[in-house]
């Protein structure tokens, strides 16, 4: 008989993509790693940041499972020009929502506009204070140093590296790309001993 190894060994990708008329589907579509690079930050049900998004899968994927979901990817209208074919890809699939503005996205989500526009608000400041002293903050961060930001800071994984950004004063009227992310396997990584 076969003997397996490493079965244990299980990769869990954290932006796996729900698909609304669908949300408990085994399979899911794997969101591209690019999409948090780009900028995309990932928000919790409140419409919060909870984690670093350009952390190691397992970190993102932990903090996940720590927060209120559902989680959503949203990605501004810089972010998603930049990566603009992978938002038309994932929206024609029906992962993926355009949204006007920022105000129709917190109707969509059940929140105030005003929570949006504070976790803006919150990351766009520790991005222009990583500018003028990227070496300080008061959090440890990812992958060394210092860190000014708050939301992830706290997880002991600050985030240094910010992409896209834009203040709270711009999220009422910005147009986003959004999806519903979820934490999905991604690979197995054991298997059958030869």
């Amino acid at each position: 008989g076969a003997k397996s190894v490493d079965l244990e060994w299980v990769q869990v990708h954290p932006t796996g993509l729900v698909k609304p008329d669908d949300p408990d589907a085994k399979i899911k579509f794997l969101a591209a790693e690019a999409l948090r690079g780009v900028g995309g930050l990932v928000l919790d049900a409140e419409g919060k940041r909870f984690a670093n998004e350009l952390g190691r899968r397992d970190y993102v994927t932990g903090e996940m499972w720590k927060n209120k979901p559902p989680f959503r990817l949203a990605l501004n209208k810089a972010a998603s020009d930049e990566i603009a074919w992978h938002c038309k890809h994932y929206t024609g699939r029906g992962v993926m929502k355009f949204y006007e503005n920022g105000e129709a996205l917190a109707k969509d989500m059940g929140i105030s506009v005003k929570v949006l526009e504070e976790t803006h608000e919150a990351h766009y400041q520790a991005a222009k204070k990583t500018e003028k002293d990227p070496d300080g903050g008061s959090y440890p961060a990812y992958p060394s140093g210092k860190s000014w930001d708050e939301a992830s800071g706290k997880t002991g994984a600050g985030k240094k590296f910010y992409h896209n950004i834009i203040p709270g004063s711009k999220v009422k009227s910005e147009p986003f790309y959004v999806a519903i992310i979820t934490p999905v396997i991604h690979y197995c990584m054991g298997g059958l001993e030869i």
